[in-house]
């Protein structure tokens, strides 16, 4: 028996000083496609719950009761998911797994304690849908901000109570055994089965305190949908009654899968319990889930579809900063404080694609906005059918079209090179020029098709972009009042601005002479247009944007 081997005295034992994470598998054939399928799972869970956040906080008709826990569902998702998800995806294809013994507690607390808000947010998301639904009139004084925020200090109580209890319990047990933990991230069960303590007590507690978790908020959704089928069956309209309860599937779904999946994982018989089918169900919750939960509310929420339909083609410059600069900041900042900076040669080809795209989608997005400030301001009347929503969808297919296609032929160009010498990338990331330099093949293609398409991409849309401002200048000469002409020219202050800075950066980087080339010099403008760049244009196009500004206000 195993517990009769584990050591009762805590004090004739020591802590370890870190423990070694075995990861979701080992087999190398499976990790780039378990790599690649979590990492585009990750962007989207940054990508769809950053965005509910934001869009609840900005738009109007989102400022309910409703809306206000969905923006800190997405909060909760978004935190567990990040407490697991970036050291997960480090650890695939890492040769040390390591994590901190105290690493290793923050990351369960953290992810404890998000755990259980979620839980606890949906039985409080329930009962807001009972009161929506059975006194509409009285709602907004039933469910005020007051209210609201009590509610939201009632369930981080609870998670932060819940995740110190089972944090400090756990981590005070003895390991004077293995240090390996057969999981891609710090979770009870497997850390109790390296324990040579007695974990009987641990095992009541998680029992115990999750079983009376669960029970509630269960019982608390169900009793609320109780009370809600009874207030919708006294509408007298079918209608009526249909449109009440359309309010509850979102909600009812994401209670259906998140619970579902609590319930197997830490409730099934342990004569049943796997470590492997623990592995799948705890990616499912703590990856899956943060990616379905806002999936599931945009795609059946009518107030959050229209909401997303006025921002929609607005907001892919930011995305284009965003995913770029990602691709290159995180790790760049690690190897400033990591003794090991190395890269795998796959993770080298996806950075340097990865970064590709989205450079190019933000060239040719410049030259695109700048067609759409020219309709604009030569036919305002007509603006909205010259640039409808199929029309907007049409150029942004055509700008990621090119940039899928210049990233796919310098990535295969490059990497299908041989690099029989140094392994040293005088750089921080995988530009072209630095890994050329280290290549034994004949680079003379390379360099040729550098200058050809970078060359068509910048001439064509800087072309674009001086043709459109060509035809702008024309229209906002034949407007009559001084005043109007500025205003007119007013709202293209910020892209020009963007341009001027972006594309300057770009001819500097890439189109200078050979002879004048110089890998630091190249180091400090890489840096400038792949972090700093990606930091001003935000700025520039809130500082100088009237409508921006207006929405920034309301969020204050």
């Amino acid at each position: 028996d195993r517990r009769r081997t584990k050591i009762m005295d805590n004090g004739n034992c020591s802590s370890l000083p870190e423990f070694l994470l075995l990861g979701i598998t080992t087999n190398p054939d499976m990790k780039v496609v378990i790599f690649t399928t979590f990492l585009t799972v990750y962007l989207v869970i940054i990508l769809t719950n950053v965005g509910m956040i934001i869009l609840i906080r900005m738009d109007s008709q989102l400022q309910t009761p409703m809306y206000f826990f969905l923006s800190h569902l997405s909060f909760s998702d978004l935190c567990y998911s990040s407490a697991v998800g970036p050291k997960m995806l480090m650890d695939i294809f890492a040769k040390d797994k390591t994590i901190p013994f105290v690493g290793c507690a923050l990351q369960f607390f953290f992810v404890c304690i998000f755990i259980d808000v979620e839980c606890v947010l949906l039985a409080v998301m329930a009962f807001d849908r009972y009161k929506a639904i059975s006194n509409p009139l009285m709602y907004a004084v039933e469910m005020s901000s007051r209210v609201c925020y009590q509610f939201l200090l009632g369930v981080y109580l609870v998670g932060m109570t819940d995740a110190l209890i089972h944090t400090t319990l756990t981590f005070r047990l003895c390991f004077c055994g293995s240090n390996e933990i057969n999981h891609f991230f710090c979770d009870i069960p497997p850390i109790l089965l390296i324990s040579c303590s007695d974990t009987q007590i641990n095992e009541l507690v998680i029992f115990t305190i999750f079983g009376f978790i669960e029970l509630s908020t269960i019982s608390g959704v169900l009793v609320s949908y109780c009370y809600i089928i009874l207030s919708v069956l006294k509408i007298h309209s079918a209608e009526g009654r249909f449109k009440a309860f359309s309010t509850c599937t979102s909600h009812l779904t994401a209670v259906a899968i998140f619970q579902g999946t609590l319930l197997f994982t830490y409730f099934q018989p342990s004569s049943s319990y796997s470590l492997d089918q623990d592995k799948l169900t705890s990616l499912f919750y703590t990856l899956v889930i943060p990616m379905l939960n806002p999936l599931i509310y945009s795609l059946r929420n009518k107030d959050v579809k229209e909401a997303l339909q006025k921002l929609r083609n607005k907001s892919h410059l930011s995305f284009s900063d965003l995913c770029y600069s990602t691709a290159i900041g995180p790790k760049m900042l690690v190897d400033l404080l990591s003794k090991k900076t190395s890269i795998p040669f796959l993770d080298c080809a996806m950075q340097f694609f990865t970064f590709c795209i989205f450079i190019d989608a933000e060239c040719v997005l410049l030259a695109v906005m700048a067609f759409d400030r020219y309709k604009a301001i030569s036919n305002p009347l007509l603006y909205s059918v010259d640039m409808s929503n199929r029309v907007c969808f049409q150029l942004l297919t055509g700008v990621y079209a090119v940039a899928l296609t210049d990233a796919l032929v310098h990535t295969t160009l490059t990497f299908h090179l041989c690099f029989c010498g140094s392994n040293k990338i005088n750089h921080f990331f995988c530009d072209i020029p630095p890994v050329l330099v280290l290549s034994c093949s004949d680079t003379q293609v390379n360099v040729l098709v550098i200058f050809t398409v970078f060359g068509f991409i910048e001439l064509s849309t800087i072309s674009g972009v001086l043709v459109s401002y060509c035809y702008i200048i024309s229209s906002v000469m034949k407007i009559s009042s001084a005043s109007g002409r500025l205003k007119a020219f007013s709202t293209c202050t910020s892209h020009l601005t963007a341009v001027a800075i972006f594309q300057g950066t770009m001819l500097f980087m890439y189109f200078r002479p050979s002879s004048s080339y110089s890998l630091d010099q190249d180091k400090v403008t890489s840096l400038f247009y792949t972090l700093v760049i990606p930091m001003l244009n935000p700025l520039i196009y809130s500082l100088r944007n009237k409508d921006v500004k207006a929405a920034l206000q309301r969020v204050k």
